[in-house]
Formats: C-alpha cells, structure tokens, sequence
C-alpha cells in the first residue's frame, strides 16, 4: 500500500486546540504508514509535525464548511490521492497501521436521525433523501481513507442549496463502498473520572471527547497516553 497523507479539518475554537494537539499525537504514536499531516482551516496555537492550509468556515453549515476544507485537499496536489481523513479531535488508542483502517460504521442512517439534535439532524435528513433511513451510518468518530476522485463526485451535490449539507462520509462510503465494517461508536461527552474513562477506552482503538467531555481528568488521561517521549510539543 502507497504512503497516504492525512488531511485533518480545523475549525480553531479554544477545545479544539487541545483535542487536536492530543490527536496529533496520538497519530505519532500509534499510527503507521502514513506520509505528511495537512491541517486545513483555521492555524493552530503550535506549529510542529504537519502543513498548515488556511481556509474560513461558513457560519452555522458544518458540513458545508467541512466539504469546502476537502475540496481544497482534493485540488492540492502534495495530497496523496487517497488519504487519510481524520477530525481534531478522533485519538489512536492502539497501534494501526493505514493500510487497516477500514469504513467503519454504527447502526443505521434512521437510527442515526432518532438520535441527533440541531443542525445536525437536519444534515442527516438531507442524506438520507439521497441513500435512504436504512443505509449504513458511517459518520462516527474514526479516521477513514477518501479517494480524491470520489471526493469530487460527492461534492456536486446541492450543497449550495441545501444550507445545513450532507453528513461527508455517510454520504460517501453509501455511494462507493458495498460492504461496511461494523465499530462502536465512543465519543466521551460528559466529566468522568480517570477510571471511568480508563475503563471506557481499554478495548478501544479509537476514541473521541465532546466538549463537556473535555474537563480536568481527561486532559489528564491524555496526557498520560501521549505526551511521554513526544517530539510534538
């Protein structure tokens, strides 16, 4: 398998700096085969260990804003072809190598729906008038690899016309792939204790953290598991 880059969206709120930071380590520990980091948005506080690519967000369209940040990779040229796509704030738990990371998915675009809030929701039921309630829901919080070819396929949808977008990889792997593989989802959105979290985690090869999961402890628990030996300071 070719060496793949990976292409991380940013938006540059104060909590996504510590989750992208605790991210890119993560990466550095646990993570093999890859090629060079492209962070595309807004610049971090730090500068080490990635290319930096600026771009703005458009006010209350996430998706449309996170298309946007792709489509920019999509056309720069120093992206390998297939890439790794990986948010602020998605942790390697375990060492993997890119040539194992797989269309992961959980449940289903309805269950899905059922249980998202705000703009969101309506982002999932723009998708669905598209692969339907039952396709498979790939939009958790786990890297995956796009094609830069296939990337421009799913970006001339409505996107200028439908202002809350599509959920990316929902939309992606349901046009693309025929066979999913199934992961849990585990996004820690709530203040938990170092054991509580330890114990969350043990089996996991990737987790993620909310905004109000992003508290005292967990920095803590991040810490621990990758600030030791970094050289990405």
């Amino acid at each position: 398998m070719k060496i793949l880059d990976i292409v991380i969206p940013y938006g540059g709120k104060k909590l996504s700096d510590i989750d992208l930071r605790f991210a890119l380590l993560s990466i550095e520990k646990n993570l093999k085969g890859y090629g060079k980091i492209f962070i595309i948005g807004a610049k971090p506080n730090f500068v080490n260990g990635f290319i930096h690519i600026p771009a703005q967000d458009t006010k209350g369209r996430k998706q449309y804003s996170l298309m946007n940040k792709l489509m920019i990779a999509v056309e720069d040229e120093r992206i390998s072809e297939n890439f790794v796509y990986w948010h602020d704030d998605h942790f390697a738990h375990k060492e993997i190598h890119v040539s194992e990371i797989k269309p992961w998915y959980d449940g289903t675009m309805k269950n899905a729906f059922n249980q998202s809030r705000g703009n969101y929701t309506e982002s999932i039921k723009n998708t669905i008038k598209i692969i339907g309630e039952d396709a498979l829901y790939y939009d958790i919080h786990v890297p995956c690899i796009f094609n830069k070819k296939r990337v421009r396929i799913i970006s001339q949808g409505e996107w200028d016309k439908k202002e809350y977008g599509f959920v990316i990889k929902s939309l992606y792997f349901n046009t693309f792939e025929h066979e999913g593989e199934y992961m849990k989802d585990l996004k820690i959105d709530q203040p938990l204790s170092i054991e509580a979290i330890t114990e969350l985690i043990k089996d996991r090869t990737f987790f993620s953290t909310g905004v109000n999961g992003v508290k005292p402890q967990m920095i803590k628990k991040l810490n621990e598991l990758y600030l030791c030996n970094s050289q990405t300071k």
